[in-house]
């Protein structure tokens, strides 16, 4: 009775031994085959991903040709207007006491403004170093027929003339030797590389 207890013990444990190692297998089996999907929609996706990057202004891999079009062949290449003057010296000589004083006119233009240019594109401003630079000159233009002063900050037009006349001649000239120097600069509203020098040069005798 013993032995026959004891032989249906081992077949029931042997039986269950084989019922395990199947379920592993089987387990075992569904799991790689779940790793092995999974891997593959992986790279599905990284190429597609990759393949729909590669094309410019493409959404959801329908690319149109207007966005294969809108790629740009090259730099666009444009040429600021720049500032160009009739002089870059005005010369004044005085002698002392004269009452009548010399005066210059000078030109300033922008080159190259297209066709549409607004007038604040052609605006034009006088700048100076020198604080007394009123009390030395006066810069005036001529508009619809009338001589009208420019004040600071000196506006005017592009191609305008600008006349430039001498105020005083009774500097203490040993205090600053022979001559005295007015760096006068044009530049353009909206166009902050153009500049202008004119430089004026006051004399005495």
């Amino acid at each position: 009775m013993k032995d026959n207890t004891k032989t249906a013990l081992t077949i029931v444990a042997a039986v269950g031994v084989l019922a395990a190692l199947t379920a592993i297998l089987v387990f075992g089996a569904k799991m790689a085959q779940r790793i092995k999907q999974g891997e593959d929609s992986s790279l599905i996706s990284e190429s597609y991903a990759a393949t729909n990057s590669s094309v410019p202004g493409s959404s959801n891999g329908n690319t149109s040709s207007a966005s294969l079009g809108s790629v740009s062949s090259g730099p666009v290449v444009t040429t600021a207007p720049t500032l160009k003057g009739s002089t870059q010296k005005i010369t004044f000589n005085t002698i002392t006491g004269q009452t009548d004083l010399p005066s210059e006119s000078f030109v300033v233009a922008l080159s190259g403004l297209p066709d549409n240019a607004s007038e604040l594109d052609k605006q034009l401003f006088i700048t100076c170093d020198d604080d007394t630079l009123d009390t030395w000159l006066k810069l005036t233009v001529v508009r619809n027929g009338a001589e009208v002063t420019l004040k600071s900050p000196y506006q005017y037009s592009s191609g305008e003339s600008v006349k430039v006349t001498l105020l005083r001649n009774d500097y203490d000239w040993t205090k600053v030797g022979q001559f005295y120097k007015l760096p006068l600069i044009v530049y353009a509203t909206n166009y902050p590389d153009a500049y202008w020098f004119v430089d004026v040069y006051i004399y005495t005798d």
